[in-house]
């Protein structure tokens, strides 16, 4: 029956020593521990289920030669991602968890990886500990697709393929956010170990390059995670305070590799920057920019910038959010996140590229000294701004952040990453962040691999009349235009505003895809990170 083994062998594992930081929720950088990942050529005897994967073509065959029981062949579809449960007398492990591929001319890469993240919902609905998850040998199963860069080429789809979208897709799912849960009776279940057996191959080779598939995708996704984790802690703790913390201590994991400075408050208005300082000067702690080095390339001067939203709790200032729109402001620190986590992820990698991260940290609340709607304020650039509305305080912060990356480093590449916009959710909902930029192949390089990745960011325009809409008229700029539309594009036209000459730059409007709302997956995503991983290794190889 579909060349299943089911009977009791010994387990034969070759393991890496890596854990991903999925289950237990915790924003030390150095913390691993969760969901434990291996590669092994035989059935782990101890595992309470079995998966296997199938495609409609193959279940046709089997159905047309009468190699299935009755009614399992009722219930197989070949749909992408459906799940059924298989409880054959006599067998270890005694259920196996059929998921179907689809058709196997359509199969492509992150196809495994939605099929992971289903497996996982329903390995963890019936609170199952441990599974193994067959790789198949099924030569129909390894056609080509694009590559995990975005480059469209031909190639198959190899055994460290599989592992890498599956395990990608099983430590994305997994991961909850728990800590403040009690009672035992009200935290979900958990998996603990996921074998993906490699029974048919056979070099040393190949296996090897499993096992580096397998600690490369620990490492993008325990990074994902510890975001998740920062973004999803509560304003009450995650102030700008704690998000320096959480910055030094990750450069204590990675002292050769990792370098913090911060501009404190006083520091920010001796400087002059003045737009940072204004949006966090009402808050209960004091505003401050984390500025965060990682040197992966002693060979050369070159540096690309990241520079993410830090905004750790949004009340809107005196333009005050409402009910059923403030409550989840806490998480309007997801740029930073994706940032520092990014970092984190680069130091883990060895990649060879060297980043500098530009954190600006507010709280934008209200009280006797927070800045009040119509004040002007100079900028680290000189330009003045009228705050024409508290609320849109994010847009405020970078443009400080960016001018200051560009002047004292000089970057030939600046991605800023910013729950931003409304209006980008309304253009783009939950499925796509919106990118806007000053150079057209850039941004499709970043949009070829978000595709590849599953981080999708669709291009949106930066138009005359966006930035017309921004001409002060007691001052320089104004941080909101006029019309009611077109808000996430007029958002990016004032960030343009800041982008010097010959700067390549992109904008990620991330407001959409930053959270996640439904039953299975609640809370911070943690979206960009592989994006901007895959993104610097690539480039790290180009030059």
């Amino acid at each position: 029956m579909l060349g299943f083994r089911l009977s009791g062998l010994s387990s034969l594992f070759r393991q890496t020593a890596q854990r991903a930081n999925m289950h237990t929720s915790s924003c030390d950088p150095c913390d691993k521990g969760g969901l434990t990942l291996k590669v092994g050529k035989q059935l782990d005897k101890r595992a309470s289920v079995q998966v296997e994967f199938y495609s409609e073509e193959k279940i046709s065959k089997l159905v047309e030669n009468r190699r299935l029981p009755t009614a399992l062949s009722d219930d197989l579809k070949g749909k992408l991602g459906q799940t059924t449960w298989y409880y054959p007398a006599g067998s270890e492990p005694p259920r196996v968890l059929f998921v179907a591929l689809g058709k196997e001319a359509e199969l492509e890469r992150q196809h495994l990886r939605k099929a992971a993240q289903r497996t996982c919902a329903a390995l963890q609905d019936k609170k199952l500990q441990v599974a193994t998850v067959r790789v198949p040998s099924d030569p129909a199963f390894f056609r080509a697709s694009s590559n995990p860069t975005g480059a469209q080429e031909e190639r198959p789809i190899r055994p460290q393929d599989w592992v890498d979208e599956l395990a990608r897709g099983f430590l994305d799912q997994s991961y909850q956010f728990q800590k403040y849960i009690t009672k035992e009776d009200l935290k979900k279940a958990s998996l603990s170990e996921v074998t993906f057996q490699l029974e048919d191959v056979e070099s040393e080779g190949e296996m090897k390059c499993a096992e580096e598939a397998l600690r490369r995708s620990e490492a993008i996704m325990s990074a994902q995670s510890w975001a998740r984790d920062m973004a999803n802690e509560r304003g009450e703790v995650a102030n700008p305070e704690w998000y320096e913390t959480r910055a030094r201590l990750l450069a204590e994991q990675y002292p050769d590799r990792v370098s913090v400075e911060t501009i404190s408050a006083s520091r920010l208005k001796e400087l002059g920057l003045n737009l940072i300082h204004a949006v966090g000067k009402g808050g209960r702690v004091e505003p401050r920019m984390v500025l965060v080095q990682y040197n992966g390339s002693s060979s050369s001067d070159e540096r690309v910038a990241l520079v993410g939203k830090g905004i750790t709790f949004d009340t809107g200032g005196f333009n005050l959010k409402p009910t059923n729109h403030i409550e989840d402001m806490y998480v309007d620190n997801a740029g930073a996140a994706t940032v520092l986590a990014t970092i984190r992820a680069c130091a883990e990698l060895g990649i060879e590229r060297n980043v500098v991260a530009a954190l600006p940290f507010a709280e934008n609340s209200v009280d006797r000294h927070a800045v009040l709607p119509s004040a002007i304020i100079r900028s680290y650039k000189g330009v003045t701004v009228e705050i024409k509305n508290t609320d849109a305080e994010g847009r405020l912060v970078l443009a400080d952040a960016l001018t200051y990356v560009q002047r004292h480093y000089g970057p030939s590449h600046l991605v800023d990453v910013a729950t931003l916009t409304g209006a980008c959710v309304v253009a783009l909902g939950d499925c796509a962040a919106g990118i806007f930029t000053n150079s057209p192949a850039f941004a499709q390089e970043l949009q070829q691999i978000g595709q590849a990745v599953g981080e999708v960011v669709w291009p949106l325009p930066i138009l005359e009349k966006h930035s017309a809409e921004l001409k002060g008229t007691d001052s320089d700029l104004k941080n909101i235009g006029g019309a009611r539309h077109g808000g996430a594009c007029v958002a990016a036209a004032f960030l343009k505003e800041f982008v010097e000459d010959g700067t390549k730059w992109c904008h990620l409007d991330i407001a959409g895809t930053a959270t996640a709302h439904g039953d299975k997956q609640h809370g911070a995503t943690g979206f960009g990170i592989q994006l901007l991983v895959e993104w610097l290794d690539k480039s790290a190889k180009n030059n």
